[in-house]
């Protein structure tokens, strides 16, 4: 029996021990009401079956609200997945999780020629103050179960400005909360042993990055310009992954980060 069957199997039994723990409810009654953040759907995107099934799905604002690989692993309780510019100087945040966000974006463009469900697909906000233009494309190497995040971020204004851009993502492997995590320099991952796992990583070559995990139940919702981190080595907890880069812009200028996430 392929190894799909078995934990599927499982996951009803799992799930059900998993609500129980009162820390995603606690985070779900901490966010911010938003009437521009969204968990739903735009374009989602479905191959392979059995242990290669792959499933994922971009919302309206570019957050990735579903990884299924060949079981959830974002869509699950409280969807927390996005991202965040750090404006370092001023230490102002703007972001997206999905479940909630900053506050300070203007309604998201989505440009997508073909219809939904289709590529090209591209997004475009610009932050409230107007200083910055995120722009993210989204692609798939369906084989190797890996979606690709292209994140442009436009300085609009006419000052040199330190910026980190942030991805980040909530994973509960196999639709359950608590599972094992680990990082490196540019990548974070979470998994459960024997079966499977996603990894969280920085394509792109850049100066200054970190990649980080932490503990949703006691860390809560990454605020803005924060950098909650474990200590080093694997830890077993409802895990929170991200990747912050390090960019500096000049006036008018933009720069290109790349990350993706890969099925384990």
């Amino acid at each position: 029996m392929k190894r799909v069957r078995l934990v599927s199997v499982l996951i009803g039994l799992l799930s059900v021990a998993a609500w129980a723990q009162p820390g995603q409810e606690d985070v779900a009654a901490q966010l911010a009401p938003s009437p521009l953040a969204t968990t739903t759907c735009s374009s989602t995107y479905t191959s392979g079956f059995e242990d290669s099934f792959f499933q994922w799905c971009v919302t309206a604002n570019g957050n990735v609200a579903q990884f299924k690989s060949p079981n959830e692993d974002i869509r699950v309780g409280t969807v927390l997945e996005g991202y965040q510019i750090c404006d370092v100087t001023p230490n102002v945040g703007y972001f997206d999780y999905a479940a909630t966000d900053s506050g300070n974006w203007k309604p998201a463009t989505l440009i997508q020629p073909k219809g939904a469900n289709t590529f090209p697909i591209t997004v475009k906000r610009t932050t409230s103050d107007n200083h910055f233009i995120l722009t993210q494309k989204f692609t798939q190497d369906a084989a190797k179960r890996t979606v690709i995040v292209t994140m442009t971020v436009k300085n609009n204004t006419t000052v040199q400005r330190d910026i980190f851009v942030y991805r980040l993502a909530d994973l509960d492997i196999n639709a359950t909360f608590s599972n094992t995590f680990d990082n490196g320099v540019d990548s974070a991952w979470g998994y459960s042993p024997g079966t499977f796992g996603v990894q969280l990583a920085l394509q792109s070559v850049d100066f200054g990055n970190a990649a980080h995990k932490y503990d949703l139940t006691t860390g809560g919702v990454l605020g803005a310009c924060a950098s909650t981190a474990d200590p080093a080595g694997p830890v077993v907890e409802d895990g929170v992954v991200y990747i912050r880069a390090l960019v500096p812009l000049d006036p008018k200028a933009s720069s290109t980060v790349i990350f993706n996430y890969r099925a384990m």
